[in-house]
């Protein structure tokens, strides 16, 4: 997709201090942890080691004032997961 950019954890701050200096004020992350493990519950989405959520923490220390949006990546955790699934109250369907 044009206009945008992969970046490992370092990378991703190095870039994101003169965007934010000169006035970022919203970011989406999106994550794909190709190497973890997939269960029916995608369970890894919300893991402490998928990049998204190792990287959080960071972010909002280094960029208290950034608005941090969030795609975990839930169908890229869940095995054999549906070409169509329904998110519910009780989770993932």
């Amino acid at each position: 997709m044009p206009g945008v950019s992969r970046y490992g954890y370092e990378t991703l701050l190095t870039v994101l201090k003169p965007l934010v200096k000169n006035g970022l004020k919203n970011l989406l992350l999106f994550g794909v942890p190709a190497k973890m493990p997939k269960d029916s519950n995608g369970s890894s989405a919300d893991s402490k080691d998928n990049p998204v959520i190792k990287v959080l923490p960071r972010l909002r220390q280094e960029f208290p004032g950034l608005l941090l949006f969030c795609d975990v990546s839930v169908y890229f955790q869940v095995a054999a997961y549906p070409k169509r699934a329904l998110l519910l109250t009780s989770g993932f369907n």
